[in-house]
């Protein structure tokens, strides 16, 4: 793999070194291009923060280095206000630039700003969609990477590129991969034979919850290191390159082996390469120690032995390594084929084994079984060198200007520069279809791979910034934001709905150009009253889409109607509901003032009483009554200051006293010698207080005596006055009541009504009746009449609790 993470690591001058670097808050401030906030062997960022200033303008593609790690393992934890993969948004004479963060990025360990504005290219052979361009075609210029579907909205950090597959990894850890998939080196649980556009990897199993930090594409295999060290593998297993001690093929990742040499060891960078029937895999561990497993028919497993093995064995350092510092290695190998490359600390370039198309780039199609110098003539003359790749039979190299050189084997365009001829010494990678201004900063192929990937540094984008509104209605209203187009053609667009998915877009008119900070707005009607809705700016160029921060806006609200109208005196008529809109309210004749208290059902509406502004539930100012009458009008206007009701309430005194409804002369017999219970109800009406209580005397539910008793019931409403009414009740005797009926016992038991008379006359007829109202002298005949005998008399009857009756009576004949 080539990234320009190489170039910081060799070339940053590094102002201060520590053994443990903590602080309460750490100020990255950046003048020049080598500043670096924080050296130190080893660093925890645990409860710290970062504060980030930018004092010059960095070049397109350049990484911000915040943390130089200068000890092999990773930095502990993450700063407070600074998470993996978050956009941070720096600023230098008003021009705005995008960086995402990556803990591991520099040499693999280390804390860096990595310019954001970058998307994935690739060239070469399309057999099987490897390309991730949505075709089939093979190219010999870079084309784009379809950033749709996973890696929507993502930063692409790092890609890696296997025989006929590819992959990438994004700021926020997420995997893709695309191309050929029969061995499942795609991951994402399948053999789908093949993808020409990226998919997600399988995060489930040993993958979860782990941040992937760096990805490798071997033939028909893949692998992934993890933030904290460990390494899954997937996809072709024959010669045991997934490490997991076995040769069974997996479709998604699985975990290898840490047992053994990666006892106790902390994985920082990977590699994996071969063929279909050779095949191994690499990682360099913090303590400086080279790892490898899978086939090792060609030693390619670096242990001074051609046997494979299915779980990690050391690299040997002797020989040619000796006492070499190397930054950067790659390998391809292939049927019959294999070749290396390394780049040393000193910068020189060095390539050994196999060259027949000129892969070791040294002007020749000789085999090298020793290193030999990569030609540093032609395209390379004068640059230098930071990073290195191999592919099948092909070698990479990026330098420090953004671009790339290539040689080797060319059959299917896979140099990239624009022919399919092959080439023993670098020649460049055509940047015909970058943009102006775009430069390479990532560049790798694969081991067998016949393809290559890059990934590609953009120019600063449009600036797009969402302010607030205006001319805010119920219904309309105003959108507003700033678009700052850094010399692109650019279109600006307003984006808006209910929810965060937005739905509706609205363009504004004409194309801003220029390096100025432009205004832009967009009038919005037929919105719904009250109710909020998600907006942001948007500005478009051939470069790609700015959007600026969501915002928010609550349209006004046309609401107004009245919850509560109470008055400091009088009685309103009818009770208040906020649908009715005209009252009557009387008062007595001696008032001379009035407030009233208007409530609004909405908070936001204003009220005036009489054309004077007052407060939602606040009394209103004092009313003057002339001999008890006013005219008082309530109007409350809505929010949004066009909408309004009125209320009006007419006050007049009240002298009218309520008018009282008694039942008619009541008669009835006596049940006792006492008399009788009478129920009855009277009630009484107010013109504008409506019902008003009554008492009567004597009361309902009394004894009435024999006789004729007169009831008197009066009433008063609210405001004092008051009537009366008479009405009698007569209570009557029965015949014989005294001697005839001696001790009458009534009692309803088992569904029958039973009444028992003492020493009934002989001869007479008894009728038991029934009534539920005695206020109208309703009796029912229950059952046929009973003639005595002169002793107990026994009369039942069957007892109907549907009728209801409540009173029972004899009545003799």
């Amino acid at each position: 793999m080539i990234s320009s993470k190489l170039f910081l690591a060799l070339f940053v001058t590094l102002p201060v070194f520590l053994h443990s670097a903590r602080a309460a808050v750490v100020n990255a401030t950046y003048s020049s291009a080598g500043d670096v906030p924080v050296t130190a062997a080893a660093y925890s960022a645990t409860g710290n923060t970062v504060v980030f200033t930018l004092n010059y303008a960095p070049a397109i593609g350049a990484n911000l280095w915040v943390v130089k790690n200068t000890g092999p393992g990773f930095i502990q934890g993450s700063f407070d206000n600074l998470a993996q993969g978050q956009i941070v948004g720096l600023t230098y004479q008003g021009i705005p630039y995008r960086y995402v963060a990556n803990y591991y990025g520099g040499t693999g360990n280390d804390l860096v700003l990595q310019w954001a504005n970058t998307r994935p290219v690739s060239w070469g052979d399309n057999s099987y969609g490897q390309l991730g361009n949505n075709t089939f075609t093979q190219s010999s210029i870079p084309v784009a990477v379809s950033t749709a579907g996973v890696l929507a909205g993502k930063t692409v950090v790092a890609v890696a590129a296997g025989y006929y597959h590819s992959l990438a990894l994004c700021s926020d850890g997420t995997v893709a991969a695309w191309g050929y998939n029969n061995w499942g080196q795609l991951g994402n649980a399948s053999t789908t034979q093949s993808s020409n556009h990226p998919l997600a990897v399988n995060t489930a199993g040993v993958l979860s919850g782990k941040p992937v930090v760096a990805v490798a594409a071997g033939g028909y295999h893949s692998l992934a290191l993890c933030s904290d060290g460990t390494v899954a593998a997937w996809g072709f297993n024959s010669n045991g390159q997934l490490g997991n001690n076995s040769t069974t093929n997996s479709l998604v990742p699985v975990a290898v082996n840490t047992a053994g040499v990666l006892s106790g060891k902390t994985v920082v960078a990977i590699a994996a390469g071969g063929s279909f029937a050779s095949s191994h895999s690499l990682a360099l561990c913090s303590d400086g120690t080279l790892t490898s497993w899978g086939d090792n028919n060609y030693g390619q497993l670096g242990n001074n032995s051609n046997v494979q093995s299915k779980v990690p064995v050391a690299v040997s350092t002797a020989g040619v390594l000796a006492d070499k510092t190397v930054v950067a290695v790659a390998a391809s190998g292939a049927y019959g084929s294999a070749h290396s490359l390394a780049l040393c600390s000193n910068g020189t370039l060095a390539a050994w084994g196999y060259n027949a198309y000129g892969q070791l780039g040294n002007g020749s199609v000789t085999d090298s079984p020793v290193p030999v110098a990569v030609n540093a003539a032609g395209v390379l003359s004068g640059k230098m060198v930071i990073a290195v790749a191999a592919g099948y039979n092909l070698s990479l190299a990026l330098c420090s200007d953004g671009t790339l050189a290539s040689w080797g084997d060319n059959g299917y365009g896979q140099l990239g520069n624009n022919t399919t001829t092959e080439s023993a010494v670098p020649v460049a990678v055509s940047m015909a279809t970058l943009a102006v201004g775009e430069r390479f900063v990532t560049g790798v192929s694969g081991v067998y791979a016949q393809h290559s990937l890059a990934i590609v540094a953009s120019p600063l984008w449009p600036a797009v910034t969402t302010l607030t509104t205006s001319s805010m209605t119920a219904s309309s209203v105003t959108l507003n934001g700033s678009v700052y187009a850094n010399g692109y053609s650019t279109t600006a667009s307003f984006e808006y709905g209910l929810t965060l998915s937005y739905g509706t877009v609205v363009s504004v008119p004409g194309t801003i150009t220029g390096t100025s900070t432009t205004s832009v707005s967009a009038d919005l009607t037929g919105l719904t009253p009250g109710a909020t809705y998600h907006y942001r700016a948007i500005g478009t160029t051939a470069a790609g889409v700015s959007k600026g921060e969501d915002m928010t806006f609550t349209t006004l609200r046309t609401d107004a109607n009245l919850l509560y109208l109470e008055l400091s005196t009088g009685t309103l008529n009818p009770v208040f509901a906020p649908a009715v809109k005209n009252y009557t309210a009387g008062v007595s004749t001696s008032a001379t003032t009035m407030r009233v208290t208007p409530t609004t059902l909405d908070g936001a509406a204003t009220v005036a009483v009489n054309g004077v502004a007052g407060a939602s539930g606040i009394p209103s100012q004092t009313i003057s009554l002339s001999g008890g009458v006013a005219t008082i009008t309530v109007v409350v206007t809505a929010q949004d200051g066009i909408t309004t009701k009125t209320y009006t309430v007419k006050v007049m005194p009240d002298t009218s006293p309520p008018v009282i409804f008694v039942p008619a002369n009541i008669t009835i017999d006596a049940v006792t010698p006492e008399g009788a219970e009478v129920i009855f109800m009277s009630f009484a009406i107010d013109s504008l207080s409506g019902f008003v209580p009554t008492t009567d005397i004597p009361p309902s539910g009394t004894i009435f005596p024999i006789g004729t008793t007169t009831v008197t019931s009066t009433a008063s409403d609210p405001l004092g006055n008051t009537a009366s009414k008479t009405f009698t009740v007569t209570v009557t005797k029965p015949p014989f009541f005294a001697q005839d009926l001696v001790g009458p016992r009534i009692e309803i038991s088992g569904g029958y009504v039973k009444v028992t008379v003492k020493s009934a006359v002989s001869g007479r007829a008894y009728q038991l009746q029934g009534s539920n109202d005695l206020l109208h002298d309703s009796w029912a005949d229950l059952g046929p009449p009973q003639v005595g005998n002169g002793s107990d008399l026994v009369i039942s009857v069957p007892y109907s609790p549907a009728v209801h009756h409540r009173f029972f009576r004899l009545k003799l004949n």
